[in-house]
């Protein structure tokens, strides 16, 4: 499944660090090195952030 398929609420510490790391992920895609599941799973592993289902939130 394309994770732009489904609509997700993330959650993450907002720091410099996590800044940096979605500045650059940003820019990787801008120049097409990573696609935007690839960036996903880099965040999610790298940031360790939350990801909710906004669909099935209330199961």
């Amino acid at each position: 499944m394309n994770i732009a398929d489904i609509e997700v609420k993330l959650s993450y510490e907002k720091t410099w660090r996590t800044e940096f790391v979605l500045n650059f992920c940003k820019f990787m895609v801008f120049l097409k090195f990573w696609s935007d599941d690839k960036v996903a799973e880099y965040l999610i592993k790298r940031l360790k952030i939350k990801v909710e289902d906004v669909n099935h939130a209330s199961n």
